[in-house]
């Protein structure tokens, strides 16, 4: 089915669906169905260079690399695709995730380049920056919505600062990294908050029993108080040195975040 039907005709996420089914671990075919998948949504007009480098670097070696731009009045600009790759996103992701081995859904390479999508639209003088759910950025909406526990999320975004470092990324770059660090903890925080509202103390005894490994995979406040005991603080207190050691880059920025990080480590105090 698959070299006959689903790859020929271009079904990309059904081919990511038969690997899954049939446990297929390879990387490299998967990122490629992946970059399709998200190239068909975002093969649109426009008029950044930035913009144009990131579509050009998403869809080389894909099917669709010499394909047209789609035939539609709409842009890159206008932002409207972002509904729609955070639809196909999460509707794909929930189809593949947590059905065992999750190598159809490849964490890291979907955190880069949404990222990249969503710096690159950031970065028009007319973008509007979509957040969903209050504060959440659309990107961190796809993780949270496919069902991915907030700590492999955070991780995901940690091993992306640590490949920007390793690479010699400029401090622009860098600095982007830990602030979608810190959109991550404080986005935890605002869910593990919320979590621990809702649980009654009648309920509370349940966590006891071999049943509290369960029931942490999808509860953001005993993944949070898990974290917070092997050393999120410490962890906190290297990325907050780490922005400060960085020599050049938008220096209000740099403020913002250590403010931010101050508050989530405040939270951390007087809530967990």
């Amino acid at each position: 089915m698959y070299n006959e039907y689903a790859a020929p005709l271009g079904l990309y996420k059904i081919c990511l669906s038969i690997i899954q089914m049939c446990q297929r671990n390879d990387p490299a075919t998967i990122e490629i169905l992946w970059r399709s998948i998200l190239t068909k949504e975002v093969l649109l007009r426009t008029e950044s260079p930035i913009v144009n480098n990131v579509i050009k670097k998403l869809r080389n070696g894909t099917p669709l690399a010499e394909v047209d731009l789609l035939e539609n009045d709409d842009n890159f600009e206008s932002g409207k695709w972002i509904i729609n790759v955070k639809e196909t996103v999460v509707s794909t992701g929930k189809q593949v995730y947590g059905k065992g081995a999750d190598y159809a859904f490849p964490l890291l390479f979907l955190a880069s380049n949404l990222e990249e999508l969503r710096h690159a639209y950031e970065s028009l003088p007319s973008s509007r920056p979509m957040k969903t759910s209050g504060s959440i950025p659309w990107t961190l909406q796809c993780f949270v919505d496919v069902g991915v526990p907030y700590p492999s999320i955070l991780e995901s975004y940690v091993n992306l600062y640590d490949i920007a470092f390793r690479e010699g990324a400029n401090p622009d770059k860098r600095v982007q990294c830990l602030a979608n660090i810190a959109e991550v903890l404080n986005n935890w925080v605002i869910s593990a908050i919320s979590n621990r509202s809702g649980r009654t103390s009648s309920s509370l005894p349940e966590f006891s029993s071999r049943s509290y490994y369960s029931k942490e995979r999808s509860d953001s406040s005993l993944q949070l108080a898990r974290a917070l005991s092997t050393g999120l603080n410490s962890s906190i207190d290297a990325w907050k040195g780490s922005l400060e050691s960085i020599v050049g880059g938008d220096m209000e920025k740099k403020k913002e975040l250590i403010s931010l990080f101050n508050h989530i480590e405040k939270k951390f105090q007087t809530e967990f």
